[in-house]
């Protein structure tokens, strides 16, 4: 008995899997509602730091049925909101003081 063939990945699969914007924004063109294609393309746009891909990250999860993944994602899209409108957004441990003597 030999092992059954693994499927073969759908063109929409092989898009997620390449993961650029263009490719990810070809899957949901292609299957709008495949979560994991969506998913991917809103947690792309959440980790950006413009409003508009945040509000764009927001309105594609705005499709799905809320689960933990979708809350999650769009919490870093209203989060990278927040820091943008605060002028925080380039702040990191390199632009902070130095403390030490």
């Amino acid at each position: 008995m030999g092992r059954a063939p693994a499927p073969t990945p759908s063109e929409v699969d092989l898009l997620i899997a390449k993961g650029d914007e263009a490719s990810l924004r070809e899957a949901v063109g292609l299957e709008p509602a495949n979560e994991k294609a969506a998913f991917a393309f809103a947690a792309l746009l959440a980790g950006r730091s413009t409003a508009a891909d945040h509000e764009e990250a927001l309105a594609v999860l705005a499709r799905f049925p809320e689960t933990a993944e979708s809350r999650h994602i769009a919490a870093q899209a209203r989060v990278g909101d927040e820091v943008s409108e605060a002028g925080l957004d380039g702040l990191g441990p390199s632009s902070m003081p130095s403390w030490s003597g």
